[in-house]
């Protein structure tokens, strides 16, 4: 399969210092509650929170891959993190995957590599039947990021 970017993003939301941390299968089955009313086809989280370094303050970092026949709008996606955000009152980084096996590469809006590998390297599949290597190296070189 081959996959854009569609929205690669950052959502804050104020925490104060003394807040406890979300447990990470709290997180894991608070997301895959929330995605689970989309036409989502794999979500892998990364970062210290897949890692399990994490502190309370730590952000989520997500990267979600969509179903070829669901187009998310900006607006969508909006609001789709601010829920998450809401949900957790954390920080999200996401990097949301669309389906399109007619990309092209453009080297302006490339995904770093190195990016994707680390991702391959540490993340973790919480929703999806394929592994994680499937999802970032089916076509890594038609990645490309919309700003």
């Amino acid at each position: 399969m081959d996959f854009v970017t569609v929205v690669k993003k950052k959502y804050h939301k104020h925490q104060k210092k003394d807040e406890l941390d979300v447990p990470y299968d709290v997180l894991v089955s608070g997301l895959q509650d929330i995605f689970s009313k989309y036409c989502v086809e794999a979500i892998i989280i990364f970062g210290s929170r897949a890692k399990k370094l994490n502190k309370a303050s730590s952000d989520i970092d997500i990267m979600t891959f969509w179903k070829k026949s669901f187009m998310l709008t900006q607006e969508q996606a909006e609001e789709l993190g601010e829920k998450i955000v809401k949900k957790f009152n954390l920080h999200l980084d996401m990097v949301m995957m669309q389906y399109n096996p007619k990309a092209t590469c453009d080297t302006d809006h490339m995904i770093d590599e190195v990016f994707m590998d680390n991702v391959n390297e540490e993340g973790i599949v919480i929703l999806g039947k394929e592994s994680k290597t499937h999802y970032i190296y089916s076509s890594v070189k038609k990645y490309k990021v919309k700003l």
